[in-house]
């Protein structure tokens, strides 16, 4: 794939976010009050990772059509994942919440518990 047909991915990709997630939140871990300490760390240790290998991504990011909310939106180039943190989350639920993305994302759950930045791969 050329690189102009690349961006033009990963334009369409930024489009199914709501475009207040991803000016406000583009490379920047939002924190709600709520979320607890392990979920937390686990997101901002993914983020920094992306970073480092040049990801853009956005969190807590909502689809424009409503129907879905993410702990990580990561783009590069021509892919986009969805990254949730799972750490209170049942496999029922994640299994749920999977059916509202957009199919255009590669799906990822990592759990909280032993979790090692170390073994995940970009």
């Amino acid at each position: 794939m050329q690189k102009k047909e690349r961006v033009l991915k990963a334009n369409d990709l930024k489009r199914m976010i709501k475009r207040k997630c991803t000016i406000s939140r583009r490379n920047c871990v939002k924190y709600w009050g709520r979320t607890s300490r392990d979920h937390f760390l686990v997101m901002c240790q993914i983020c920094f990772k992306l970073a480092e290998n040049g990801w853009e991504f956005f969190t807590e990011a909502e689809g424009v059509n409503d129907k879905w909310r993410a702990d990580i939106v990561a783009i590069h180039g021509d892919v986009g994942q969805i990254i949730e943190v799972l750490h209170t989350e049942s496999e029922e639920r994640y299994m749920k919440k999977k059916d509202t993305y957009p199919s255009e994302f590669i799906l990822r759950g990592v759990r909280t518990k032993d979790f090692k930045i170390e073994e995940f791969d970009i």
